[in-house]
């Protein structure tokens, strides 16, 4: 996880759901990069993106979000020990 990730994480862990301008300004993150962390986030299941005019995200609970992101690089890693 980046620096911009780990603050926008934080700052959505804070507020609950919040527009990508709101996370921007509180995690001190370049509002040309927070859609790109914010999607990068999303992939790894740290954050649900809302279906909206503006985009919300949520924060998913750390502990859900720990587990699947090991659980997926586990699975990686085993993958890549069979190819």
């Amino acid at each position: 996880m980046t620096a911009y990730e780990a603050a926008a994480y934080l700052s959505l862990l804070k507020f609950g759901v919040s527009g990508a301008n709101s996370i921007c300004k509180d995690a001190d993150v370049p509002y040309g990069k927070i859609y790109t962390v914010l999607e990068s986030l999303a992939g790894k299941g740290f954050v649900e993106i809302q279906v909206s005019r503006p985009k919300k995200f949520r924060a998913v609970d750390p502990e859900i979000a720990l587990n699947s992101f090991f659980e997926k690089r586990k699975f990686e890693a085993e993958r890549d020990i069979e190819a």
